[in-house]
């Protein structure tokens, strides 16, 4: 079965040259290439249960070179994909199990690129060769809108235009196409109604901004069919786009490709900068932008030297055409969200530790938060956790899943309309039991929790923090240069992310600076929380230091 022209294939060269450090490429693509290579030989191994079918990859790139690019710089001329296409397509189509040839070895397949890398091309080219090499397939692009999923339709339909000969053998409508019993057409988020559909295989157009419900709701049509696959592409978006559920991919994805989980069903390829700063050294830009290798590089120039004159500029370039993830809000952004993940953890161990607790009490419909923190050998180690009213869920404008969170464990939602302070304050009365530590103080802005204070100072330190620059400038400045050296550690949380990502401060003409929530556009109280809590952590051992934003403002 093993076919040894597999070393001739385009997918395994493109992955010899990223392994090998011919092209720059970033972490996981190194990982992914490695990957490749191990399980091309692990495929000679019969107890091995699948084998990469070097006749489909060539027959496949016949299929393609036999369409005609209908927009751009290359109109009328036969596709030839670049190597990180073909690399795409070979890998979801030519690995099959070994025991039933007609089966996909992967069932999920993300592709995370950003803008300009003729990602629509792919997924037209993708949702062909589906709806082709499955008998009777229903292949559909999903999309935020009805218009967006569209446009790939619209491009496959004018592919098979392209030869004449070609679209002879497909019947071709205005707004999908078929063939032999097969169609490719689009569904919007309108979830509800399609839940009677039977796909074979679906591809999600900009997953970033896809509902959880469309997803979901395509995705479990597949009870009906022997083989399937779900593609799952998208660009990086700001983070108050996101509906969250790709973010989790990612994250799902890297952890198969660090062999921390094992998942032979799922194709994790992911192009990006490994750091931000890489955006300064163009020879890095490849690791992002792989059609680089084809095209010149003269726009993203271009806007690269336009956002060294504008911060603005750059911070939407970094998510638009890098993949970095950033926040929405550009101007006084708290903190860069790549550094502020790097330090995340599945789990934090608080047992014998003297934690610091941070409490920031919502009006009363809002979300409330509880951090808990301890230092050890220079390191801050944080976790935080909401609690929300159930009925003011219905009422809330923003994209976040709360109750996705809810299960998780990161946030509390509680009956009724207004927040349950009795509940916060048992929660917080509980930790000792709960985590096997010694609360040593409780930091609270007064503001809606005098009450709460005065219930908790009778039996422990309760340590009253005024939101204003006098009391925060210093501790926010200090979070945030923490968070950049690495040394706070926080506890993994869909909510506590969002917060951080939301965080926007003011400065004042003295470069004081502390959040502003007035500034924010979504919530930020479980940062807050965390901050009041680091004020006292940090202040264990810096009393002795003279700090004038103690006193007064310049």
């Amino acid at each position: 079965m093993f076919d040894n022209r597999v070393y001739e294939t385009r997918a395994y060269k493109y992955c010899k040259r990223v392994a090998t450090g011919k092209v720059p490429s970033n972490k996981w693509m190194i990982l992914f290439a490695n990957k490749f290579i191990k399980d091309i030989e692990r495929s000679k191994d019969e107890s091995f249960p699948y084998f990469f079918d070097v006749e489909k990859a060539y027959l496949i790139e016949e299929f393609i070179y036999q369409l005609k690019y209908t927009e751009g710089l290359k109109v009328g001329e036969n596709i030839v994909l670049a190597d990180f296409q073909s690399n795409i397509v070979q890998n979801a189509f030519c690995w099959r199990c070994k025991d039933d040839k007609s089966i996909y070895r992967y069932r999920q397949i993300i592709v995370y690129l950003p803008r300009k890398q003729g990602k629509s091309y792919i997924c037209a080219i993708l949702g062909l060769i589906s709806m082709m090499l499955e008998p009777n397939a229903q292949v559909y692009n999903g999309a935020t809108k009805t218009a967006q999923a569209q446009i790939l339709v619209n491009m496959a339909i004018n592919l098979v235009k392209s030869n004449p000969e070609l679209a002879e053998h497909f019947k071709i409508y205005k707004k999908y196409l078929e063939f032999n019993g097969s169609i490719f057409n689009t569904v919007s988020s309108n979830a509800i109604s399609q839940d009677g559909i039977n796909p074979s295989c679906i591809i999600i157009d900009e997953s970033m901004v896809v509902a959880r419900g469309l997803k979901d709701s395509l995705t479990s049509g597949f009870l009906m069919r022997k083989n399937y696959q779900t593609f799952m592409i998208s660009t990086e978006y700001p983070m108050n786009d996101k509906t969250g559920w790709f973010d989790e991919m990612l994250d799902y994805g890297k952890l198969v490709l660090e062999d921390v989980l094992e998942d032979e069903r799922i194709l994790p390829i992911m192009y990006c900068l490994d750091d931000a700063e890489e955006i300064h050294n163009q020879e890095m830009w490849l690791k992002a932008c792989p059609i680089l290798e084809e095209v010149p590089a003269s726009s993203l120039e271009d806007e690269y030297k336009q956002a060294l004159e504008n911060p603005s500029i750059m911070s939407k370039i970094l998510v638009r055409n890098y993949n970095v993830p950033q926040t929405v809000n550009e101007e006084n952004s708290y903190l860069m969200m790549d550094k502020w993940k790097t330090n995340a953890v599945d789990k934090i161990n608080f047992e014998g530790k003297e934690v610091h607790i941070g409490v920031d009490l919502s009006l009363t419909t809002d979300i409330s938060a509880v951090s808990m923190m301890y230092k050890e050998d220079g390191k801050y180690y944080v976790k935080s956790v909401g609690f929300i009213p159930e009925d003011s869920l219905s009422k809330r404008r923003e994209k976040f899943d709360y109750r996705l969170s809810a299960s998780k464990g990161e946030l509390f939602i509680r009956e009724g309309m207004i927040v349950d302070y009795d509940f916060i304050e048992n929660y917080i009365r509980n930790i000792e039991k709960q985590y096997k530590c010694k609360i040593k103080t409780i930091n609270f802005d007064p503001y809606n929790a005098v009450n709460m204070m005065l219930s908790l100072s009778n039996d422990y330190e309760v340590v009253e923090i005024r939101q204003s620059m006098t009391n925060l400038s210093s501790p926010t400045k200090e979070f945030r240069n923490e968070v950049y050296l690495g040394n706070v550690i926080y506890e993994k949380s869909m909510l506590f992310d969002w917060c951080v990502s939301n965080a926007i401060t003011r400065i004042d003409k003295s470069e004081n600076e502390m959040l502003d929530k007035s500034k924010s556009k979504n919530r930020i109280d479980l940062l807050v929380a965390s901050i009041f809590a680091f004020k006292s952590a940090y202040e264990v051992e810096e009393k002795a230091k003279f700090n004038i934003d103690d006193i007064f403002i310049i």
